[in-house]
């Protein structure tokens, strides 16, 4: 596993953590898609994350999904600095 798969495994955690207990997601499933990943095309991976979130945690008005949102614009632009802008 890369680098790059790594980091995108710790930040779908980090997902996973702002979400309450009961409420199912597919974040697990997400992560071990991503351990299968070439890293060539492992960034491409981020287009999932955004279609899942975008689609299924919409409410800005619950406070969980807000800060949800908010963990995955961090993650993303963190992942950006650190992968591709070299």
């Amino acid at each position: 596993m890369c680098e790059e798969t790594q980091f995108i495994a710790r930040s779908l955690d980090r997902f996973q953590a702002c979400v309450p207990p009961g409420i199912e997601t597919r974040f697990h499933y997400l992560k071990q898609q991503c351990f299968h990943m070439a890293p060539e095309i492992a960034h491409t991976h981020w287009i999932k994350i955004h279609a899942y979130l975008s689609n299924t945690f919409q409410d800005a008005d619950v406070e969980w999904q807000d800060q949800l949102c908010d963990a995955y614009h961090e993650e993303y632009i963190n992942y950006l600095k650190k992968f591709k802008q070299q």
